[in-house]
């Protein structure tokens, strides 16, 4: 939800606003304004990133670190909502294995967590 938001944001009012509006980070640099302690940044990132000591970044580099992380946020996004219908495939089809089947281990072999252990232990 949240990143849909953040693309409504950067896309839909971005085409009003500037492309990359954020509605948060214009109402937080508002008060900053106010406050008088506004100094110069122009995105939130590049804010944040000033906050370290030592640390000044351009505009261009927190715009780059965004959208990446933006994208990467994505991509996993993405690869969870493909697997998770694999994942029921694979307990629906009994590719799982039983409990009973899983304390016949061996016990001295470190069982490795996998998918079906996940939703064994959340149902």
């Amino acid at each position: 939800m949240a990143i849909g938001a953040t693309l409504f944001s950067w896309l839909v009012m971005g085409a009003w606003r500037g492309w990359g509006y954020c509605l948060c980070t214009d109402y937080h640099f508002q008060i900053r304004r106010e406050l008088g302690i506004h100094q110069g940044e122009s995105s939130y990132t590049q804010l944040l990133l000033n906050q370290w000591p030592g640390v000044s970044t351009s505009r261009q580099f927190a715009d780059n670190l965004t959208v990446s992380t933006l994208l990467l946020i994505l991509i996993a996004t993405v690869v969870v909502w493909i697997r998770r219908p694999l994942d029921s495939h694979a307990i629906s089809t009994g590719i799982c294995k039983t409990e009973d089947e899983n304390r016949a281990e061996p016990s001295g072999n470190p069982r490795v967590l996998d998918v079906c252990d996940v939703h064994e232990s959340s149902a």
